[in-house]
């Protein structure tokens, strides 16, 4: 349950091996022991966490987060960098 938990708060640095140990744990106790479904969930959560990590550091490394869309595209493409750089400029007019 704890790896449930850390993993949805987003501390997948502590609920990976929580679930680790947990799922080792039950299958040492021969089916005596519930849970392997949360722990499996806990790793599954915790990777979707690692996951969206690796995507936002992969976008603000290749410059996908800054106000300069709009100078890289041109044609069709120009108005929606420009709705992307500044959104509510758009909303607006």
């Amino acid at each position: 349950m704890a790896s449930v938990v850390l993993g949805i708060i987003g501390w997948f640095l502590v609920a990976i091996p929580f679930a680790l140990v947990a799922r080792r744990q039950i299958k040492r106790r021969d089916g005596r022991q519930s849970g392997m479904g949360l722990a499996t969930a806990g790793i599954a959560v915790s990777c979707a966490w690692v996951l969206v990590l690796a995507v936002v550091v992969v976008l603000a490394a290749t410059g996908s987060f800054g106000t300069t869309n709009a100078g890289r595209f041109s044609g069709a493409r120009k108005p929606i960098a420009r709705l992307v750089d500044d959104p509510a400029a758009a909303v607006s007019t």
